[in-house]
């Protein structure tokens, strides 16, 4: 079965589009994000707006939550299940782990990136920060952060512009994967 991660910077859509797949996908896939992980490891229930690097941000606690990540993907890719990533995974250093997992256990790594208009991110960042009903602290400065970290992808993938209809990004996400 694969894993299926989907990536890019805060605010794209990530964890929208990774939700709405995990629903229309017959595979019955899991859905892991970087957020919840974050959330169950540091065991915090309000949300804590912190600069990068800094407490939740810190090098630490990004190591921490990818870690965990990994061991998790690993046991689950085991046992054969399909698995949804979501999460920033900005660096070269951060994705390779999850390649070599794949690699080794024989399955499909399938990446998808999210991506969409400046305005529409400041856009999505304040109406979440508002509703306060998301998983993610990123802030629209942590967005300017890892927009300046985030390496090339140099794994085949698809990329996805959120600010189409659902329906169509859907459709073309099952598309990739059912060819891929």
């Amino acid at each position: 079965m694969p894993l299926i991660m989907i990536l890019g910077l805060p605010g794209t859509g990530k964890s929208f589009l990774a939700e709405e797949l995990s629903r229309s996908l017959s595979e019955n896939p899991i859905y892991i994000s970087t957020d919840l992980v974050r959330r169950h490891l540091f065991d915090f229930s309000h949300h804590q707006y912190e600069p990068f690097g800094s407490k939740l941000y810190s090098q630490e606690k990004r190591d921490l939550v990818y870690n965990a990540l990994y061991l998790i993907v690993e046991i689950l890719l085991n046992q054969k299940l399909t698995l949804i990533l979501d999460g920033t995974f900005y660096s070269q250093s951060k994705r390779q782990p999850l390649i070599k997992i794949c690699q080794r256990l024989n399955q499909k790594l399938i990446i998808i990136r999210t991506v969409c208009s400046e305005e529409t991110i400041k856009q999505r960042i304040y109406e979440r920060k508002k509703r306060g009903d998301n998983s993610s602290d990123a802030d629209f400065n942590i967005y300017l952060e890892i927009k300046e970290r985030f390496e090339t992808i140099h794994h085949p993938h698809l990329i996805i512009d959120t600010e189409k209809e659902i329906q169509h990004i859907l459709q073309d996400v099952r598309t990739y994967i059912a060819n891929f």
